[in-house]
């Protein structure tokens, strides 16, 4: 047997595995919301990692100030919820000593970045397909944020068909959904 060939061989087995492995799981598929879509949530989270992690490091509870909640609900968190809990234990680490978490203890990427509009307020459309940015774009976003959100304008003018949405935006398709892995985009 060549490495060749035995290499081939383990990548069709690995194929296989796979999509077996898919099926048995997807038996009951469940849709959870993106952290980003559940804002009434969020402050029940934040709590919640900030107390298991104070406990896990022996340090005794703290909490947010209500301007620091208000701060991290405006962040669109890409990342979902082990985003989120990566930035709380960020935060126990930097943070100024104290029983209350302030605006400043937060990082500075999730201060600076704005939450991402409804996509309705990205893009104005004509029968072709998107053609114009709508007076709410008038303001100056982080190129990564305008590109979020205008994917995701596109997306649901042709109602998630990538295919379609791909086509608008002159793109591969495999280039749109690299894409909306990376920007954390998804139905």
């Amino acid at each position: 047997i060549t490495f060749g060939f035995a290499r081939g061989i383990m990548k069709s087995f690995s194929r296989r595995f796979r999509d077996d492995l898919y099926y048995r799981l997807n038996v009951l598929p469940i849709y959870l919301p993106p952290l980003r879509e559940r804002a009434e949530d969020f402050a029940l989270l934040a709590d919640h990692f900030l107390k298991r992690e104070c406990a896990a490091i022996g340090m005794k509870p703290r909490k947010f100030s209500i301007k620091a909640y208000e701060i991290m609900e405006k962040y669109h968190w890409p990342g979902n919820i082990r985003e989120l809990e990566n930035v709380i234990k960020q935060i126990l680490v930097t943070a100024a000593d104290g029983d209350i978490i302030a605006p400043t203890d937060i990082p500075s990427r999730i201060r600076t970045i704005r939450k991402a509009p409804d996509a309705e307020a990205w893009v104005e459309t004509a029968p072709g397909g998107p053609t114009m940015m709508s007076t709410a774009m008038a303001q100056i976003l982080p190129w990564d944020e305008f590109q979020r959100g205008y994917i995701l304008s596109v997306l649901e003018k042709t109602k998630w068909s990538v295919t379609k949405a791909a086509e608008l935006l002159q793109l591969n398709r495999s280039t749109l959904f690299s894409k909306m892995r990376k920007y954390g985009i998804n139905k």
